[in-house]
């Protein structure tokens, strides 16, 4: 009885879309389009079917477009979705931000933008991403997309219904979603549509109902599928379209009536700020706001610290006060850490240029056009610049001159780690599951090495490496350390007692590697032996971590940073605790230690700062 009611129910709806003021729109959600899986053929047989469905007037998409936003993945999804009768509107998933050679950049270069704002019949239609752009972390909406959706809203007004389309919940999954909820709750938010779950589920986020839509992958099923909306007056149906075969009875129906009652997020979610009052002689010296996303670290010489960020510009900023001392705009984004010497500033740009500034004259010395999108972080090393590249090269480039002195050309993917220079070998890990040593006097290949795990996923491509005692460390989303052989390849050991990922440091005698596990502990290992001889281990209470953010040495000091904000230090020897501080709730990039007392920092939301001990 059950069954023929939402029969009846749901036939009602779609009779009634011919009747004005009604309409239907699909969603699809985490597409996941890649060689190794059924993505590019269950959209195929997803956008099949919306052909064929009537009265369909649009189509949302709404992330994860790709398994990883590499090769031509993101192409083929393009050129799967062009095939629709109807308009479609697309933003992208931690997917296609996280794992990319162009940091998602790509995206606005292969559709009009990554983001979207539409009018049909009395609704406006919003949808905006959340990254996190190309690094491990939590959901976070970019600084400069909270700008962009205050301003679509303030010119929406108050009154006019409106719809928002996400990847993520708006929940705490999102480090800012507060910042989110302060803008959008003075509006008349009827629905927040989202997938990210890869199921059906009706909830509700601040008071503001909200449908999360299945993937379209058939996943352990023989079929896959997408979610019809039926919208009339002041309902939303929701029915789910398995491909190839029917549409299913109704699964839930929004209220669409009234004004939603959307509430701020109470302190109690927010960032525990206490921990700052437990170490008073901590202090913020200064901060500097970019405004705008920031993925790179910062880099001090000569008392002036150098910053990139995603408008592209490159900042001098001083290093006893904070002030601007210049600006130089590139440009492209730039995602990747700076190198900077006596007299030049080298940077990788998303326009495809590895650049050199003159700092003296702050005009570009010399430029390299590259074949794709740069997130590569660069390293100079005996006025010779190492970078790698999202084009499947590695290059040893002249620094004054910008002369190609070698090139590399069998990498299997982007890269965008720091290289490693040691014992006449250039090393780094790349997002195709492997780690390269290069002979640095003409580029020829040392050695190759891979972990257990040979998908692009588990790829040692985030940490930046360290070596001594001729052992190379790494760190890989498969969770182990490993230790490797600098003059072979060979592993010597690996150790995942601790779910190590993506973060490893060395201390600057050279005799002990660090290495933060995914939940409060960092591990000291020794590098001297051919065993992983653990020196100390300690719990710091940082919680679940999966930031990229390397564990730096400074004077016997040991500093890194954490995705929720947390940035600490501790006795390199020991392990002993020394101070925690939190700088708010967003993603600490690798910190810089000044010195033992003072250490600078970034965050993925664009503020610079330093730390000082008093």
């Amino acid at each position: 009885m059950k069954i023929l009611l939402a029969l009846i129910v749901s036939l009602y709806f779609i009779i009634s879309c011919s009747q004005d003021n009604s309409f239907r729109f699909v969603l699809f959600s985490d597409t996941h389009v890649a060689e190794n899986t059924t993505g590019a053929a269950d959209l195929e047989l997803a956008v099949r079917d919306v052909n064929q469905l009537r009265d369909v007037d649009f189509v949302l998409v709404s992330g994860d477009i790709t398994d990883m936003n590499i090769g031509n993945n993101l192409h083929r999804a393009k050129e799967i979705l062009d095939s629709l009768n109807v308009p479609y509107y697309i933003i992208p998933g931690n997917h296609d931000t996280k794992w990319s050679g162009s940091a998602g950049a790509n995206f606005r270069q292969i559709w009009p933008d990554d983001q979207f704002v539409f009018d049909y019949q009395n609704y406006r239609f919003i949808g905006f991403h959340q990254g996190p752009i190309l690094r491990m972390d939590d959901g976070h909406i970019p600084r400069e997309d909270l700008y962009w959706l205050k301003e679509q809203l303030q010119e929406t007004g108050t009154e006019k219904p409106v719809i928002l389309v996400m990847h993520y919940p708006l929940n705490d999954a999102i480090d800012n979603w507060n910042e989110c909820v302060d803008i959008i709750k003075d509006y008349n938010i009827k629905l927040i549509i989202h997938g990210h779950g890869h199921r059906n589920r009706q909830s509700e986020y601040q008071g503001i109902p909200a449908v999360m839509g299945r993937s379209t992958l058939r996943a352990r099923a023989e079929h896959g599928g997408f979610n019809i909306f039926t919208c009339r007056d002041d309902s939303m149906i929701v029915q789910e379209k398995t491909t190839g075969g029917r549409l299913n009875p109704a699964w839930t129906r929004v209220s669409l009536a009234g004004r939603a009652a959307i509430q701020s997020v109470p302190d109690s979610l927010l960032a525990d700020m206490s921990v700052n009052t437990a170490y008073p002689d901590v202090k913020n010296k200064w901060t500097f706001e970019s405004g705008y996303t920031t993925t790179a670290s910062p880099v001090v010489a000569n008392d002036t610290v150098y910053i990139a960020d995603v408008s592209g510009k490159i900042r001098a900023l001083s290093l006893a006060d904070g002030k601007e001392l210049w600006d130089f705009n590139s440009g492209g984004s730039v995602y990747a850490t700076v190198a900077a010497n006596q007299d030049r500033v080298i940077f990788n740009s998303a326009d495809s240029n590895i650049c050199c500034v003159d700092k003296n004259t702050n005009e570009v010395a010399w430029k390299l056009k590259t074949e794709n999108n740069l997130v590569a972080v660069p390293l100079v090393h005996n006025d010779i610049v190492y970078s790698g590249s999202s084009d499947g090269t590695f290059r040893a480039i002249d620094l004054y001159s910008g002369e190609l002195i070698w090139l590399y050309d069998k990498v299997g993917g982007y890269v965008e780690t720091k290289p490693l220079f040691y014992k006449n070998k250039i090393i780094f890990g790349a997002w195709d599951g492997k780690l390269y040593a290069l002979n640095t006097n003409d580029g020829s290949e040392a050695w190759i090495w891979q972990g257990e795990k040979t998908s692009p996923l588990y790829s040692p491509a985030a940490c930046w490496p360290v070596a001594a005692n001729n052992k190379v460390f790494v760190a890989a989303p498969d969770r182990v350390l490993s230790a490797i052989n600098a003059e072979t390849g060979e592993t010597v050991w690996r150790n995942n007692s601790w779910k190590f990922r993506e973060t490893v440091g060395l201390s600057e005698d050279g005799n002990r590697v660090y290495a933060r596990s995914m939940t409060d502990s960092v591990v000291c290992f020794d590098t001297k032996t051919q065993k992983d001889k653990v020196i100390w281990a300690n719990d710091f209470g940082y919680g679940y971590d999966i930031a990229p953010s390397m564990p730096v040495e400074k004077n016997g000091t040991l500093f890194w940073g954490t995705k929720n904000g947390l940035i600490i230090a501790a006795d390199a020897e020991n392990g002993a605790l020394k101070w925690k501080h939190r700088i708010n709730n967003y993603m600490i990039n690798t910190v810089c230690p000044v010195d033992e007392n003072r250490v600078l920092y970034s965050n993925i939301d664009g503020q610079i700062g330093l730390l000082s001990v008093r």
